[in-house]
């Protein structure tokens, strides 16, 4: 089990799986390696695949103190420079979307393509969600937290997927308990991009193939934030994952699987 400690000491777990040329997974809110379960058996088919637990979450540290951006992309570059890698293909989904932007504006030669799931570019006044979204997210009371997890299930996962999973909802509920709260809490704030982070106006400048995936019914990150994304990234597609949420890398992971494989099938062949 690997551990890097980064720039300040905070110790970041990471798993690595494959081989070939690598391709870098970096989760969301909360999130974990054990969270690419449906991805790590297909993509490592063909590639080395890093996993990273995020500062806060996992089997990384969990130091309660200021989280960014900027920090986050400085623990990605520990693990890669602690592998020894020097250019990657990267998948960030949701806040990891967010850290991925961050990594590349701050290591752009680290970086050989990238796809951004179920993300935006996070500038406040950009980011386009369901309303309830936000009063559920930063809803943080200890006394009855077991049913503010499940109001965030009933919004990150889709509807038809949770009514043919039965019994899943308490599965995540006991899952997420294991971070933090604290922890959860440093990672939310962390969302809330500094002026020195914003995406939107740095889009222009990403020089690399872009693939921005996103479910058509997330409420989480609206599909607005997928089309911006697609429209302001010079050299972008984008493609759409019906009858799905902000989870649709769970509730449809052969598709999303497959879009993503094409995709980097198809960079793999310009020999970039």
């Amino acid at each position: 089990m690997p551990y890097v400690n980064s720039f300040d000491n905070t110790k970041i777990y990471y798993e690595i799986t494959g081989d070939g040329f690598p391709l870098v997974l970096i989760i969301g809110l909360g999130g974990n390696s054990k969270a690419w379960a449906f991805q790590v058996p297909d993509f490592s088919k063909k590639y080395k695949i890093i996993t990273i637990d995020n500062r806060g979450a996992g089997l990384s540290d969990k130091p309660d103190e200021y989280y960014s951006m900027k920090i986050f992309a400085k623990d990605i570059k520990a693990v890669l420079d602690n592998e020894n890698i020097k250019n990657s293909y990267f998948l960030g989904l949701s806040m990891g979307g967010l850290i991925l932007q961050e990594f590349y504006h701050s290591y752009p030669e680290y970086v050989k393509a990238m796809i951004l799931g179920c993300t935006g570019p996070g500038d406040p006044g950009l980011i386009k969600q369901n309303p309830k979204v936000k009063e559920v997210l930063f809803s943080i009371e200890e006394k009855n937290y077991d049913n503010l997890i499940k109001e965030r299930i009933k919004l990150f996962y889709h509807p038809s997927y949770l009514e043919k999973n039965s019994g899943i909802i308490e599965k995540i509920v006991e899952l997420s308990k294991l971070q933090p709260i604290y922890a959860y809490k440093r990672q939310l704030e962390a969302c809330i991009l500094k002026e020195d982070e914003l995406n939107a106006p740095r889009l222009k400048n990403i020089k690399v193939p872009v693939l921005v995936i996103h479910g058509d019914e997330d409420m989480v990150w609206d599909i607005e934030n997928a089309y911006y994304l697609h429209k302001n990234i010079p050299n972008s597609k984008i493609e759409i994952i019906k009858n799905s949420g902000h989870m649709f890398f769970i509730e449809k992971y052969e598709e999303f699987n497959k879009k993503v494989l094409s995709f980097l099938d198809f960079i793999d062949n310009l020999n970039l």
